[in-house]
């Protein structure tokens, strides 16, 4: 399962994990696994890429103004990149989503566990990427299929 924080990283050239997180999802791109992402994912992506706008503009005073409208034209282009860059990386994916309402019930079991295993066709850990990533059928089969 992909984690919103290795999408953001790899988008954002400025974040310190920019560099581990492209190369993971190229890796993940060539090795033919199925990723899948909650479609939540998606809404904390587009939050988190505000957030940056505020933070660009107001520094540690970022949550504090959040209701600032200055940072609208920049949080607007950041956005419409966002979701480019997800498009794109979606096209050269196959993956598949799982909706909220599948999983709601496991997230305490899964929050308190923190032991869930890497998948079998990622690559060597990268620090903290390991704990974006859940167990899942993860081999190149005809399960795996490529959304448009």
């Amino acid at each position: 399962m992909l984690d919103t924080s290795v999408v953001v990283e790899a988008l954002l050239p400025s974040e310190p994990g920019h560099v581990a997180c492209v190369a993971f999802l190229r890796r993940l791109t060539a090795s033919g696994c199925l990723v899948v992402f909650n479609r939540l994912l998606q809404v904390e992506l587009h939050e988190t890429l505000f957030n940056v706008a505020l933070k660009e503009r107001h520094g540690k005073r970022w949550a504090s103004a959040r209701y600032d409208g200055r940072v609208r034209r920049r949080a607007g282009r950041l956005l419409e990149a966002g979701a480019g860059a997800w498009s794109e990386l979606l096209d050269s994916l196959a993956w598949s989503s799982i909706d909220l309402s599948e999983v709601v019930e496991d997230v305490p079991k899964l929050m308190r566990s923190y032991d869930a295993p890497t998948m079998p066709c990622t690559p060597p850990v990268w620090g903290r990427l390991g704990s974006a990533i859940w167990p899942r059928s993860t081999t190149a089969s005809p399960r795996c299929h490529k959304h448009v």
